[in-house]
């Protein structure tokens, strides 16, 4: 949605002064980390700077194609979707476990967007969150988000160290259903739904002649009309460990080195 603002000729606040120091700085750390994986190279007689490698992003395909595979969840359904301007995997799962924990559903979809391209603005995890809007409003009712606050959770994949995610974490709803959503960027040592963390982190793997690929990932699961978001954060803490683990294992080339 683009807004339109009047030009002003007012002189900047001091906001806007603290805004620029905090750009200087970021600059500052961008040369810093560039003389540091520079200078070694320069030493031994190398090239200062590598050509940018590209993401692994092949084995992702599997996701695009196959879905993940769940311990406990059967796939009943798997579609690549258009929702706004992005492609989504959707995979819809039902339980097919032990009898769940009072409070738990046994049902769930699970919205994911591998990283598809190596350059340009679509390399980036740049999705819109509110894509998931779509799908309420494909049912011709009006969506309402609400009880926004964040879900945090860890990880530790069975070769590396245990690893914090941090997620978006709201409730969804139309005028007669309600739902728990979690959304994040997974990537394969870390996770969190802004673009500016995976942003370092790729910077920091580039020093290393790396790069982390990326899926954004969205977990749905319906909770009873109106009822308070925090009831599903339990299942929903132990379920995002499990998809985000389960990413690791089928997604991601697993052959990288973590940071």
């Amino acid at each position: 949605m683009t807004v339109d603002k009047s030009l002003s000729t007012a002189k900047p606040s001091r906001s806007l002064w603290g805004s620029s120091w905090f750009a200087k700085a970021a600059i500052a750390l961008c040369l810093i980390l560039l003389l540091v994986g520079a200078i070694p190279r320069y030493l031994q007689g190398s090239p200062p700077i590598d050509p940018i490698p590209d993401a692994p992003i092949a084995s992702l395909q599997t996701l695009r194609d196959q879905g993940l595979t769940l311990d406990n969840w059967t796939s009943v359904d798997l579609q690549n979707i258009q929702l706004g301007p992005n492609r989504w995997v959707m995979q819809t799962l039902s339980w097919d476990g032990p009898e769940p924990p009072e409070g738990q559903t046994d049902r769930a979809t699970l919205l994911m967007s591998p990283q598809r391209v190596q350059t340009g603005t679509s390399a980036q995890p740049q999705m819109e969150w509110i894509d998931v809007r779509g799908l309420g409003r494909a049912q011709g009712e009006r969506w309402t988000e609400d009880q926004h606050q964040q879900l945090r959770f860890t990880v530790t994949p069975e070769s590396g160290r245990s690893t914090e995610i941090q997620a978006r974490y709201f409730r969804g709803r139309t005028e007669r259903r309600s739902f728990a959503i979690v959304q994040w960027y997974a990537w394969e040592n870390g996770g969190n739904p802004s673009l500016v963390r995976w942003f370092w982190r790729d910077r920091m793997a580039r020093l290393q002649n790396r790069r982390l690929p990326w899926v954004a990932v969205s977990l749905i699961v319906p909770i009873e009309h109106l009822s308070q978001v925090d009831d599903a954060s339990p299942f929903l803490e132990t379920f995002a460990q499990q998809v985000h683990t389960a990413l690791l294992e089928q997604g991601f080339n697993t052959t990288s080195t973590p940071d």
